[in-house]
């Protein structure tokens, strides 16, 4: 990159411009890591439930209509006006149980549910639910690994 000093403006009438800038901008996003970025926690009570998180651990939680469904957002970490995270850590969400046995479930973000999941056939494990929208967020699945551990899937896609 130039040097400040060596840095030009051309500006007649219009706005600065600044010139002479030796910049490598990347042409690929960086790769994703498949990090754990959501956690489900179901309950039979989710009002209940959701009183128990905000008092002993001061979390923010507030109910949300997501496609119809119930659902209450946790932040244990503060977020942007997008509502991502602004620093270290992992928010998610309390929903009704759809079943007595249903289990707290972690979701890993990737590019694509859809090839995530035929992996994850390919190495052993099975499909638990097929990619299904969020609308207006994302894509979710979940698989059940070797061990029958249910784990979700999500992919970021604001038109799903």
């Amino acid at each position: 990159m130039a040097a400040a000093s060596e840095m030009t403006d051309t500006r007649s009438d219009g706005p600065l411009r600044l010139v002479d800038f030796d910049l490598e901008l990347p042409v690929d996003p960086p790769p994703m890591h498949h990090t754990i970025c959501h956690f489900e926690i179901p309950a039979t009570d989710p009002e209940r439930i959701a009183a128990f998180y905000r008092t002993v651990f001061d979390w923010k939680i507030d109910k949300v209509d997501v496609g119809g469904m119930e659902y209450w957002m946790v932040e244990t970490v503060p977020t942007d006006a997008s509502g991502r995270p602004t620093e270290p850590g992992v928010n998610g969400g309390i929903l009704r149980k759809m079943h007595p046995q249903q289990p707290c479930a972690n979701h890993i973000q990737v590019e694509d549910v859809s090839a995530f999941l035929e992996r994850i056939v390919a190495e052993g494990g099975q499909v638990a639910l097929p990619k299904t929208p969020v609308p207006g967020i994302g894509w979710i699945g979940y698989f059940k690994d070797p061990e029958a551990n249910i784990v979700g899937l999500f992919q970021a896609d604001p038109a799903a």
